[in-house]
């Protein structure tokens, strides 16, 4: 669930008279309701709903270097290696060209898609 459905959640959960069942009841409807505002964003705009809202990622543990029975310590460690070493101001900074910052840029959703698959994966 994105902070768009949570909010969507959060207001219906407390509108259902609050409690576990009207936070169930709100998580689900803001869900669906987050969905389905996504695909009619992605059909206005020429653009596939799934490529607006998830990127897969074959294996997220390789694009951060890191392998799957690594300590959470270790794979956030890895994270932030390859987001400092991918971040936009910090090639910036190094004075390299807009076409490499733009592969950069590439790169860098690819990191960020794999760690949010792990935290997702291992409820970080």
């Amino acid at each position: 669930m994105n902070w768009i459905g949570a909010c969507i959640g959060a207001f219906l959960g407390s509108a259902c008279g609050g409690g576990i069942i009207g936070g169930i009841i709100g998580a689900v409807v803001g869900n669906w309701l987050e969905e389905k505002v996504r695909s009619s964003l992605g059909r206005r705009c020429g653009v596939h709903a799934a490529d607006t809202v998830v990127r897969t990622v074959s294996d997220p543990y390789d694009v951060l270097g890191c392998s799957r029975n690594s300590p959470d310590d270790e794979v956030r460690k890895a994270y932030h290696e390859k987001a400092k070493q991918y971040h936009p101001d910090t090639l910036r900074a190094q004075g390299l060209s807009d076409e490499m910052i733009a592969k950069a840029n590439d790169q860098m959703a690819r990191v960020n898609d794999a760690w949010n698959a792990i935290k997702q994966e291992r409820h970080l």
